[in-house]
């Protein structure tokens, strides 16, 4: 019977998952979508068509939203996913690429922190704690556009940058665009 209950969860978050308004298939309409890369290095999420947060209590309705670019040591050795987006010289070397809706908000919210538990073995295990810090941060994108954007350590604690690339011949540059501050959802 517990089997049977995990598995049902498991289906029940996955169907959720799978009904999110981005795709990492590489299938991309650029009159009606944008691409966006997302690198590794936090615990990044995003919510669609809102630029609010949405609050912590969703478990019984499912999550709003995806997690992308999720994090962790067997997940660099993975390797990017990628949908064909075009890269900068400058860029970082994990990251995950997505295809999402064109012209509806879009919230992204990046953390670092937390607590670990780690396995040490015959020598039993042992708890990392590191202090939390969270960003939400929220834009429209723009119709055939592709972005780039990664939280980085500004002297007030994480934030998040967002780059426009530009193709110019086999030159990729980038541009920042401005994010906007993404509140809790009332």
């Amino acid at each position: 019977m517990r089997k049977m209950a995990g598995v049902l969860l498991a289906c029940g978050v996955l169907a959720g998952c799978a009904s999110t308004g981005a795709n990492r298939s590489g299938a991309y309409d650029p009159a009606t979508e944008a691409r966006i890369r997302v690198y590794l290095g936090a615990y990044s999420h995003f919510y669609f068509n809102t630029t609010c947060e949405p609050n912590d209590s969703w478990f019984l309705k499912g999550p709003p939203g995806m997690d992308v670019a999720v994090p962790g040591f067997t997940r660099a050795l993975a390797g990017n996913t990628t949908i064909g987006m075009p890269l900068p010289d400058d860029a970082y070397k994990y990251y995950d690429e997505y295809v999402v809706n064109a012209n509806q908000p879009l919230t992204m919210t990046f953390q670092i922190g937390g607590q670990r538990i780690i396995d040490m073995g015959a020598v039993g295990t042992t708890t990392i704690s590191q202090r939390v810090d969270h960003v939400a941060r929220s834009f429209v994108p723009q119709p055939g556009l592709d972005y780039e954007v990664f939280p980085y350590e500004a002297k007030w604690g994480l934030e998040t940058k967002l780059r426009q690339l530009h193709v110019n011949g086999k030159q990729v540059s980038t541009t920042d665009v401005e994010l906007a501050r993404a509140s809790r959802c009332p």
